[in-house]
């Protein structure tokens, strides 16, 4: 049970610093949003998510007030820290063996490119085929298209790592070894829709059969 919406956690994050309560809360939201709510494993979210952010204001000096230029390097820190955290759950991910890193661009919006994201990272197809370290690209553009976001397919351009495999909606004979790329510990994909400026990022890891043994032989 781990899905966006936090997954199946309980984070707490803890800093000396002095950061007002109003301005915590608004960069815990940012920061989770890129991080812990970037994330799945296999789908189903979770009854259980918290993630606290607590400040003891034992730093002193003048507490942070708004998100300047005073504040950007507690900005950056807790944005390494949620980012560090989330790819741990999903490296941890029951059976996981390897990471995959999905990158879409060229949404009509940022909204849309999260949509193609989690549908490509959702799909159980795209999920087996990282697990047999099976480079199937057509799974990816299958699974980008039943997101239900328009765009034109004679545009995608789609790259395993820095390896594109598609270019402008067509095959790419580029005589490289994929299924060597994907069989790495992490992998990375990158769809270009060519439909506008939207882009999103988000983490998933492949489904193995020492996933379905686990969760199989689960009692309650």
């Amino acid at each position: 049970m781990i899905h966006p919406r936090m997954a199946t956690m309980l984070a707490f994050i803890l800093t000396d610093a002095n950061v007002h309560p109003h301005l915590m809360e608004r960069l815990l939201r940012d920061a989770v949003r890129d991080s812990f709510n970037a994330i799945s494993v296999d789908g189903d979210c979770s009854t259980n998510d918290t993630v606290l952010l607590m400040a003891s204001g034992a730093a002193g000096r003048h507490a942070l007030l708004q998100a300047g230029r005073r504040e950007r390097p507690f900005i950056r820190a807790l944005r390494a820290v949620c980012r560090a955290l989330a790819l741990d759950i999903v490296t941890d991910g029951e059976g996981a063996r390897r990471v995959m890193e999905v990158e879409v661009s060229g949404a009509v919006s940022e909204a849309a490119a999260d949509r193609v994201a989690r549908s490509i990272a959702n799909s159980p197809l795209v999920k087996t085929a990282l697990a047999g370290g099976d480079p199937n690209w057509g799974r990816i553009l299958s699974a980008a298209g039943a997101a239900g976001v328009p765009f034109a397919p004679g545009r995608v351009t789609l790259s395993i790592g820095d390896v594109p495999v598609v270019r402008r909606g067509q095959g790419v004979q580029n005589g490289h070894d994929l299924r060597s790329l994907f069989t790495t510990p992490r992998v990375s994909i990158r769809l270009d829709l060519a439909s506008g400026p939207g882009r999103a990022v988000l983490w998933t890891c492949d489904l193995t059969r020492r996933y379905i043994e686990i969760n199989a032989h689960y009692t309650t």
